[in-house]
């Protein structure tokens, strides 16, 4: 909502803005070193897995040779996929599929390995660690009476798909849970029609028992859908519909602080103590978690509304991303100082992935294209 309005305003009254748009001399652009058309524009961002890119693009799964760009295998299953279902390791990659169950596949060659039904939908993507995927369940698409009714969250051995345990919940999650300290973490909205806020909605946090299932504490706010979460030891922050970054306390789960984003976030991304966003007024932000203390900050030039896609990636010291304009830039971690950009005349509904020296980009035509990018040092 706070996106749509400042939209408003910034077309209605030029200067809208609270501060200064970045000035910058337009980066060089660069071309795709392949590019492949696929079925449909991407719902979420394409992975890169080892020396393979995986892509979901309507009813279809890509794995596709990072350097070339050469098809290794499609997975089409006449069952149909959830596009933003999948993940991967070195060795299988599983994705939902629409007949409520998951699947995996081997990497290289697509073949199926196993398949285990669900019970219920699964439409977001599995969290994988320590040899376990979890699977959170939804009622999205079911008849609004089954709203109120439990969802299930699972923990399956991740080689052969056993289920080594089931929990009843009574919220659905749209985001892949979080892992800390032994402890996982799920949030989603729940049916409570006697709520009413002006932005934002019933929504729980729930802390499970990652070996056993067991519930360690189930909180219930109001800030709405959840975006994304990142987890520590002692810390739980979110994002939710209301755009505030929130911070609770991972043992009880009880408030701790609470900082305006500034506009419209779409996700965030979690290393450590430290977590990164980039929100609709252009601006990228790093913030420590413990405390919710700002590190830096850092303005998205070339145009308003050319804000960060999706959650930026993090590695080498660096911070990655792709702007809603097409631009791909890179940021020193601990400074946000700006690395290197370029433009590369895609645009995108989600972010790129990003591996050393690699980018790939799924765009909104179907296209998925595959980009050089400096390593570090390399400038």
């Amino acid at each position: 909502m706070r996106f749509i309005l400042l939209l408003s305003l910034a077309l209605g009254l030029g200067g809208f803005w609270s501060g200064p748009e970045a000035q910058a001399s337009e980066p060089l652009q660069v071309q795709p070193n392949w590019m492949l058309q696929t079925e449909a524009p991407f719902n979420l961002s394409p992975r890169i897995q080892g020396d393979t890119v995986l892509a979901a693009s309507g009813t279809s799964l890509w794995a596709v040779d990072l350097a070339s760009g050469a098809v290794r295998w499609r997975f089409q299953p006449p069952e149909g996929l959830w596009e933003r279902s999948f993940t991967s390791s070195e060795a299988l990659v599983w994705v939902a599929l629409q007949d409520r169950s998951l699947v995996a596949l081997d990497r290289k060659s697509g073949r199926l390995v196993w398949k285990q039904g669900l019970g219920l939908q699964a439409q977001v993507a599995p969290l994988l660690a320590d040899g376990v995927l979890y699977v959170v369940t939804s009622r999205v698409g079911e008849p609004l009476q089954t709203l109120n009714e439990p969802t299930s969250i699972l923990a399956l051995r991740a080689t052969d798909g056993t289920v080594l345990w089931k929990q009843e919940s009574s919220h659905y999650a749209m985001q892949t849970p979080v892992l800390s300290d032994g402890w996982l973490y799920i949030g989603g909205s729940y049916y409570a029609p006697e709520i009413e806020v002006d932005e934002g909605g019933p929504m729980m946090l729930v802390s499970l028992n990652a070996t056993s299932g067991a519930r360690r504490w189930e909180v219930r706010r109001t800030e709405g859908f959840v975006k994304a979460l990142h987890a520590t030891a002692e810390r739980l922050v979110f994002i939710a519909y209301q755009d505030f970054l929130v911070g609770l306390s991972a043992t009880d789960g009880s408030f701790l602080w609470k900082r305006d984003t500034g506009n419209w976030v779409p996700s965030l991304t979690g290393v450590d103590q430290v977590v990164y966003w980039g929100s609709a007024n252009t601006r990228v932000f790093a913030y420590e978690v413990q405390s919710g203390t700002r590190l830096w900050e850092y303005d998205i030039p070339w145009g308003s509304f050319n804000y960060l896609l999706g959650a930026p990636a993090v590695f080498d010291q660096r911070l990655y991303g792709l702007s809603q304009r097409g631009y791909l830039f890179v940021l020193e971690e601990t400074t946000g100082r700006e690395q290197w950009t370029a433009a590369t005349g895609l645009t995108s509904r989600v972010g790129a992935a990003f591996a050393p020296g690699h980018a790939v980009i799924g765009d909104e035509e179907g296209r998925l294209a595959g980009f050089s990018i400096p390593t570090a040092g390399s400038e």
